[in-house]
């Protein structure tokens, strides 16, 4: 047999590296974060540049839109009703670009469905005033969205508005004489309506009344413990206004040394659960409330 010829391995050894290619290297590893440092730098200052810019141009924008809503103002109040609403729109427009003041934006959209309803444009100021109620629940909102609901032939919605009005009345301002007014238009219209139209209407309006009445109950007791009388007052006689025959609130006013709601104003208001009988006439009593 052959004999085996025995295979020496050499392994590599290990080269010391010369010391200038060791700070050849090291210069090249400081230059590179050096290199990185500069660019993080720039895309610092770059970003900052572009806030910047975006800023100015959100504030620009945001001047446009209340430039705009200024100059639709002043076509409201010359009766240009047409250019006020193409104002208005054009505010919209820009203020869609900031759109970070739900507020403002409320106000534009009321003013144009206040323009729109000048212009018995039923359908646009419905739109409007709902976006602008969901943005701000204020009396003079409800109130325009009331109007257009009620240009619409929508009389219960109409009413739901308004009772919806006095349930988010947080700070007490609604403008009871202004509700009564618009509820005892819309009653009568609703009286005039075919006898099931009108059966129908009722149903809705006092199924409405029925469901939000608590609301305000409980916030006078609130109220009421926290020592806020006047506002409590106020939400009793808002509950009296719609219910003229709620003994509770009527006996709260009572307790509280508060004198009711004239009787006028009474027989007036009678038209959400008790019939049609007292907005059927055109008695100088129940005229300018």
């Amino acid at each position: 047999s052959k004999a085996c010829t025995p295979v020496l391995v050499l392994e590599p050894q290990a080269r010391a590296m010369p010391s200038d290619e060791v700070e050849d290297i090291g210069g090249h590893l400081w230059r590179y974060k050096q290199k990185m440092h500069n660019m993080e730098r720039v895309g610092a200052e770059c970003e900052a540049m572009d806030m910047f810019h975006h800023e100015k141009l959100r504030q620009e924008q945001r001047d446009a839109a209340h430039a705009k809503r200024d100059e639709g103002n002043a076509a409201f109040k010359s009766g240009a009703m047409v250019e006020a609403v193409i104002l208005y729109s054009e505010a919209i427009e820009f203020d869609c670009t900031v759109g970070n003041d739900d507020s403002f934006t409320a106000v534009l959209y009321s003013n144009r469905a206040a323009a729109n309803l000048q212009l018995k444009h039923f359908n646009e100021a419905e739109h409007d005033a709902m976006r602008a109620v969901q943005r701000d629940k204020s009396a003079k909102n409800y109130l325009r969205y009331a109007k257009a609901r009620a240009g619409l032939g929508k009389l219960s919605g109409a009413v739901e508005c308004l009772v919806e009005l006095l349930v988010h009345d947080a700070d007490g301002s609604a403008p009871h004489e202004l509700v009564r007014d618009e509820l005892g238009r819309l009653r009568r219209r609703i009286a005039a309506l075919p006898s099931k139209l009108a059966e129908e209407a009722e149903a809705e309006v006092a199924k409405t009344t029925a469901d939000l009445l608590p609301s305000i109950r409980r916030r006078a007791a609130r109220r009421i413990e926290r020592g806020a009388t006047k506002k409590a007052l106020k939400d009793y006689h808002a509950v009296l206004l719609l219910s003229p025959h709620d003994e509770q609130a009527a006996s709260a006013i009572e307790a509280l040394g508060a004198k009711a709601m004239p009787a006028p104003a009474l027989k007036c208001a009678t038209f959400v659960l008790e019939g049609l009988p007292a907005l059927q006439d055109s008695s100088d009593e129940c005229q300018g409330w």
